[in-house]
């Protein structure tokens, strides 16, 4: 996503920005991918710290094979931001995004789209078969959608599971949520899909160069789904024909990770479907029981039936693996909140990791404290630009969920004085 310089040192790649550094305008954004196999595949890494042993699992699914894009038939319920922070690129991304995975839709398949803003819109409201003819025609009333408005997805989230029909097939039943998620209600959005989803997977997409990461990875963690990223409408379509590759091929399923002679603390502790493209991470903190020259065993079923895997254990040392497991954990635990748990409970748990491991959270944080004045200069305050996401304009960014009532309150009280000063000098003169 950015221009960087690139040199190896060992066995490691160091990565640079030329010049003065990158803007802050953006995310960055680094592709890579595994080397993929014929099966499914799983490397461990393991770090050994003061406070014990940490290990990481990554669980690489096997390279696409064309006899194998045929899923079973799904029902889609896509759901659109059309809210004014995606006015621009953002919109046009989506757009483009959505009109792609109708195209790729079978025409078996059934689906219907949510637009929302503060408010919700049915662009098609019943669900149709994505026959060419129906395909065209609702690419065409989506390519004349506009912004308007807020953002209210735990809204839209709502009305668009109290219109999902009941189960008449066994058809796969989906939400594709299309968003740049600028919203500062993260907690009821999740308390929304963790209550009202059932058996519906929630995939998310993240539209525009500086999407919510943390509310589109947790709604689709708790969704069971699929999180891919759109930075801009240049390849969206290439980005969207590999997102709607993995959902429609779960490639191995009902995984469980067996550890000989011992129980880590792992997460995710229910570990989700391995679709094709994206590596599954796993994070746990090994007890002493658990022997070193034993690997852990992963276990599913895949198209060709009941499948089994040992970790190969990666040579050397690894960093950042204890981290890694400290904010999977501190997530969980952050995650009770939205199931009931006592918040003064959570509150004490998340404290002792996150101090153990130096991590910022909604309960820590980082203070510099300076013990003596660097400069002897009198001070001078100066403004700090923020700069908007790229391709977002400065004045549409924000949430349009406010109204005019203090600029009425402002001028009226302003025509009472002036008002009042007028009879003041009539009375004089």
């Amino acid at each position: 996503s950015h221009t960087v310089t690139s040199r190896w040192e060992g066995d490691s790649l160091v990565l640079e920005s030329p010049g003065d550094g990158l803007a802050a305008n953006r995310d960055f954004i680094l592709e890579w991918a595994p080397a993929a196999g014929a099966l499914p595949g799983m490397a461990s890494f393991v770090e050994s710290r003061e406070d014990g042993r940490y290990a990481m699992l990554m669980v690489v699914p096997p390279a696409p094979r064309e006899d194998e894009l045929v899923g079973m038939p799904t029902e889609t319920l896509f759901i659109l931001d059309i809210s004014g922070s995606m006015e621009g690129p953002s919109l046009a991304a989506a757009k483009r995004s959505l009109n792609t995975f109708l195209q790729r839709l079978d025409p078996g398949d059934r689906f219907r789209i949510l637009l929302f803003d503060d408010s919700t819109h049915w662009l098609v409201s019943d669900p149709v078969y994505a026959d060419p003819v129906t395909v065209e025609q609702v690419s065409r009333q989506v390519e004349q959608v506009e912004t308007r408005g807020g953002t209210d997805i735990e809204g839209a989230l709502a009305e668009g599971l109290a219109a999902w029909p009941a189960r008449e097939d066994t058809s796969h039943r989906r939400i594709v949520f299309l968003t740049d998620g600028a919203v500062s209600n993260e907690d009821q959005v999740f308390r929304r899909v963790t209550s009202g989803l059932g058996d519906v997977r929630l995939h998310v997409l993240g539209i525009g160069a500086a999407p919510n990461r943390y509310l589109m990875k947790n709604m689709a963690g708790f969704g069971r789904g699929v999180c891919s990223f759109i930075p801009d409408s240049s390849d969206a379509e290439e980005r969207i024909q590999r997102f709607l590759m993995r959902l429609a091929r779960p490639v191995w399923t009902d995984l469980e990770l067996d550890w000989p002679g011992c129980r880590p603390e792992s997460y995710p502790a229910a570990l989700p479907d391995l679709y094709l493209g994206q590596p599954l991470y796993i994070s746990a903190r090994l007890p002493e029981s658990c022997d070193s020259t034993l690997v852990p065993r992963l276990r599913g079923r895949t198209a060709g039936g009941e499948y089994q895997v040992d970790a190969v254990q990666t040579a050397g040392p690894a960093t950042g693996v204890g981290t890694r497991w400290a904010r999977a954990s501190i997530d969980r635990l952050m995650n009770g909140l939205f199931e009931g748990e006592d918040e003064d409970t959570v509150r004490a748990q998340v404290l002792e990791v996150a101090l153990s491991f130096g991590l910022v959270t909604r309960y820590t944080s980082m203070v510099a404290v300076e013990e003596f004045a660097s400069s002897h200069e009198d001070p001078k305050t100066c403004n700090v630009r923020n700069l908007a996401p790229q391709g977002s304009r400065n004045d549409r960014f924000l949430g349009h969920g406010g109204t005019g009532r203090p600029l009425a309150r402002l001028l009226g009280f302003g025509f009472l004085l002036a008002g009042l000063l007028a009879l003041v000098l009539s009375r004089m003169w």
